[in-house]
């Protein structure tokens, strides 16, 4: 190749002139390939799509989360923009105004102030009130003007603050002096007992959804009133900012008859009980995005449905576990900046969640479980078991459930003691520092208990079905299960009614006199894998899946475990619904449910089944039918024979029937299921052990029943109370579910 170059060109300036013209030659290519590809090409797609974006500016609109009603479309939980005006209870109640005067008239001479008589001090604060006064009127005088609002109306709602907030003073005032009258053993005036309340230190709403224009006005009187002496009473009122998540149905002030209470409790006239958190437990609330919310998707004009700072995500309950439901799809506007052209993507709302709550069912039923009542405090006519520590008085804590049987709807379900919203935002430390009552814990779903006796009705239509015992087959009931050990595994009546038995019994005469002994025996014939087996079957041991994420699914033994020297002991004692099974007052509401639809299971379900859903699923157990009807007829005795001895209340005026409802009939069971003592951590070591204190102790009352109103040929509806360390279920619990059963009645559930 040098050879033929040198005979071509046989100079040496030549063939460096040419070498050089050749370089330049591919530089030249490779500088037009590049500005080729910067005119044609990706990188040229990319710089336009720079230059176009530097002349566009995007934003994206808000949308609103879906709303969370009830069965009948009563708003639960909804989005509403808007401002609120809070003004302090002081100013509302009057009381701002005379502590002016009297703040004015010390300071106008504080020695002379010291050296004055009541009279005269009160004489002074006279001369100036009305100053106070006329700065208070004018000030309501001036809101409702600003906001359109009759003064009227304006009066009205004041007035309905002012009553609240005096029953609350009220209540607190005669637990106080009831208190301090034991405590003292003499009486104690109402002055003494008088305290402040929290509520007498808020700012209340008296104004909601304030408009921009009014909102300005309002602020500029409150920004005025720092320099103004004639605007001081402006410096009461808040603009508070819109909280876009409300829960409109949150709060109730019920009537409750209590002419069907029990005789001690009872009385002619109907008292009115405010509740709070009304069905909170279940719905949830919202809470700011974390910073270990790392597995959220972020927002971008890609990803429209991702979350930004400042965000709000379900933080419990049906908020929570509906998010991606509730959750809208944020819109974009887009300004061309050249030409200021604007496009608009229009955001999506967020779907709306029904619940199958009747949130005035629940309401009602959470005003009937109110201290104010009395069914959820000991009272000295009840059983107290020696083994409790409770005393009358106490306030006690536990579950209701209502279920609706053909569906598996919950109507109801109330967690004791309730827990404010108003609280929850304001002093949430008293709710999630009180490790004595747990007020947030959510007791229908995530507290498993162990079931008693309420376990025997679904225990012996599974071992009727299973073959283990047979239809009308007697079982003897000496008193205990052992003849060799007399003192082990006994019958309740044998140890309280000693030496009493309950001699031959089928199955139903079992159910009804409740008798360990004859489901000892059952339990042993079942063993522990077969009885897990069918509880398993039943619902137990496992969520529901009923919709608030909370949900436990309580203990059973795994019925593919291999066995042990223990699963004798463990199966004999699963029989009356003690050992190691546990279940939550949602799968006792679903598993006698159950036996109500002839042996089908279907979860319970606090959320309406649409066709966003995915179907519930319906199991059929193939139970028996027969031993469905046994089961069901030792449920009917419990209620209903007059030798059941869970059918009558014991009280100071003599024994009463338990439940007094007309036109329905119950199947019953009761329950008395012994709890675990529960300690506290005297140490603060973040242990618990049996070295720390007992704070309650006792035994779990049940009350567990079918309802049937006389016009159905079969129960409608289950309804489920448990009591913490409330003792007999019978006495206990049963009231509570005889007063559920009136209110459902007047409610139309029943008729």
């Amino acid at each position: 190749m040098r050879g033929k170059l040198r005979k071509h060109i046989p100079s040496m300036f030549h063939r460096r002139l040419l070498l050089l013209a050749l370089s330049v030659l591919a530089v030249t290519l490779i500088l037009g390939a590049q500005s080729l590809r910067l005119g044609i090409g990706a990188e040229h797609e990319r710089r336009h799509a720079a230059a176009e974006r530097a002349l566009r500016e995007s934003h994206p609109i808000p949308t609103v989360r879906g709303r969370v009603v009830d069965r009948y479309d009563r708003p639960l939980a909804v989005d509403e923009p808007g401002y609120e005006v809070a003004v302090k209870y002081a100013v509302i109640s009057g009381e701002w105004a005379y502590q002016q005067a009297e703040s004015a008239a010390r300071k106008l001479d504080s020695e002379r102030w010291k050296e004055l008589g009541t009279l005269d001090r009160n004489a002074l604060i006279a001369e100036h009130l009305p100053i106070y006064e006329t700065q208070t009127q004018e000030m309501w005088d001036l809101l409702a003007e600003i906001s359109g609002t009759d003064p009227m109306e304006l009066d009205q709602r004041k007035d309905a603050i002012r009553r609240q907030v005096q029953r609350v003073i009220s209540s607190q005032t005669l637990r106080n002096r009831s208190k301090r009258e034991k405590a003292y053993d003499e009486p104690v005036s109402w002055a003494e007992s008088r305290e402040k309340v929290m509520e007498e230190t808020w700012f209340h709403t008296v104004l909601s959804d304030i408009p921009d224009h009014t909102l300005s006005s309002i602020q500029g009187f409150i920004a005025g009133s720092a320099d103004e002496p004639n605007l001081k009473a402006w410096r009461e009122v808040q603009v508070r900012q819109p909280r876009q998540r409300r829960y409109p149905n949150e709060t109730f002030t019920i009537e409750v008859d209590r002419s069907t209470l029990p005789s001690p409790l009872r009385h002619d006239q109907p008292i009115e009980v405010t509740v709070h958190g009304v069905a909170l437990h279940h719905l949830g609330l919202l809470r700011g995005i974390w910073a270990s919310d790392e597995d959220l998707e972020p927002y971008s004009q890609s990803a429209p449905r991702g979350y930004r700072v400042g965000d709000q995500i379900g933080r419990w309950g049906i908020e929570k576990s509906m998010e991606a439901r509730l959750r809208g799809t944020r819109g974009l506007v887009t300004t061309q900046l050249d030409t200021n052209e604007k496009t608009r993507v229009e955001p999506i709302p967020g779907q709306d969640v029904r619940l199958t709550l009747d949130i005035q069912l629940q309401a009602q039923i959470q005003a009937v479980l109110s201290p104010q009542i009395g069914l959820m405090t000991a009272q000295p006519y009840q059983k107290l078991e020696e083994n409790t520590n409770r005393q009358p008085g106490w306030s006690l804590n536990g579950a209701v459930v209502v279920l609706e049987i053909e569906t598996g709807e919950v109507l109801a379900a109330v967690s004791v003691p309730e827990i404010s919203l108003q609280t929850l935002r304001e002093e949430p430390k008293k709710i999630f520092d009180d490790d004595f009552n747990q007020p947030f814990l959510n007791r229908v779903v995530s507290r498993p208990y162990q079931p008693g006796s309420t376990v025997k009705p679904v225990l012996l239509a599974s071992a009727l079905t299973a073959g283990r015992v047979s239809l009308g087959q007697q079982i003897i009931c000496r008193g205990f299960l052992d003849p060799s050990n007399p003192k082990g595994l006994r019958c309740w009546i044998y140890k309280v009614f000693y030496p009493q038995t309950h001699g031959s019994m089928q199955g139903h005469e079992a159910i009804m006199h409740s008798c360990n002994i004859y489901f000892y025996t059952v339990g042993r014939r079942m063993g522990l894998k077969r009885m897990s087996k069918w509880y398993g079957q039943f619902g137990l041991g496992r969520s529901t899946g009923s919709g608030p994420p909370e949900e436990v699914g309580g203990d059973l033994p795994d019925p593919d475990k291999p066995t042990g020297p223990q699963d004798l002991a463990d199966a004999t004692f699963m029989g009356i619904g003690q050992g190691p099974v546990r279940w939550t007052p949602i799968q006792a509401a679903g598993a006698y449910a159950t036996l109500a639809r002839g042996g089908v299971w279907i979860p319970p379900t606090f959320i309406v089944d649409d066709d966003r859903l995915e179907p519930r699923p319906r199991i059929d157990l193939e139970l028996n039918p027969s031993a469905v009807r046994e089961a069901l007829q030792g449920m009917d005795d419990v209620v209903n024979n007059p030798q059941s001895t869970s059918r009558h209340l014991r009280t100071p005026d003599g024994r009463e029937p338990i439940f007094n409802v007309q036109g329905v009939k119950i199947y019953g069971k009761t329950g008395t299921a012994e709890g675990v003592p529960y300690r506290v951590d005297a140490n603060e070591d973040g242990r618990i052990t049996r070295d720390d204190p007992v704070v309650k102790s006792g035994d779990h009352g049940w009350v567990i029943a079918l309802l049937q109103p006389d016009s159905k040929s079969k129960p409608t509806h289950a309804v489920v109370v448990v009591v913490e360390y409330g003792g007999s279920g019978s006495q206990i619990a049963g009231p509570i579910a005889n007063q559920i059963i009136h209110i459902m009645q007047r409610e139309g559930y029943l008729n």
